[in-house]
């Protein structure tokens, strides 16, 4: 295993520790923790953009046809890439939030349910994970509200700007985990935008793969 490995491991042992730290019942026996497989993503209806939005989503689709596989995709990928793309993804339920881990290169994800302010973004920079806040409803249902992102790519490759808006229900219903979201953005879609992630519930004993990025060009060192 190479260094990079070691360090992604040694990170998410750390994150597991520090929220397990003082766990109460409901944490520990959480129906939300694990390791969930995305099965399908539904959709009632397709994005509808903003014209602005459509030119730059197509920009980004041929930015994507060139370099795929290229440098690009080892830097540490934000919202929706972790929960669509990121392959199996690790929830761990703390005292006072929920941290969310990846199989694949990208930032993990922390949703803080103990009623933390929302920083001051005049202070602080918008990020490609933004800021989640969420609440439970019972033992099995969290609303989530993410602010603060960063430009990059949204949904369905349309422009993710720093006026978007997350609003997402995790219900769990068995083996199974729906996610059902709604990104708000003015300046990328015509109204908002309605989708839901569906997961299957994964072994308890499974573990995820070491992710391995190059970070050249079909293998050949960038000039």
């Amino acid at each position: 295993m190479n260094d990079h490995g070691n360090v992604r491991i040694f990170a998410a042992t750390l994150a597991g520790l520090f929220l397990l730290a003082g766990l109460p019942v409901r944490a520990a026996q959480s129906p939300l923790s694990g390791f969930w497989k995305l099965v399908k993503r539904e959709a009632a209806a397709p994005a509808e953009l903003v014209p602005a939005a459509a030119a730059a989503r197509a920009k980004l689709k041929a930015r994507d046809d060139v370099d795929v596989e290229d440098v690009r995709w080892c830097v540490q990928q934000g919202l929706p890439y972790i929960m669509e793309n990121a392959g199996p993804i690790d929830i761990i339920v703390g005292p006072k939030e929920i941290a969310i881990l990846e199989e694949k290169v990208a930032l993990p994800r922390h949703i803080y349910t103990a009623g933390q302010p929302h920083p001051d973004m005049t202070i602080f920079d918008n990020t490609p994970v933004g800021y989640s806040s969420g609440r439970w409803q019972g033992d099995d249902e969290l609303i989530v509200d993410t602010v603060g992102l960063s430009a990059g790519v949204g949904p369905s490759n349309a422009p993710r700007t720093e006026s978007a808006k997350i609003s997402e229900t995790f219900k769990v219903v068995g083996d199974t985990l729906k996610v059902s979201t709604t990104w708000t953005d003015p300046a990328t879609f015509r109204r908002p935008y309605h989708y839901t992630l569906v997961y299957q519930r994964l072994p308890a004993n499974f573990t995820a793969e070491e992710a391995y990025c190059d970070p050249r060009a079909n293998g050949v060192a960038h000039p």
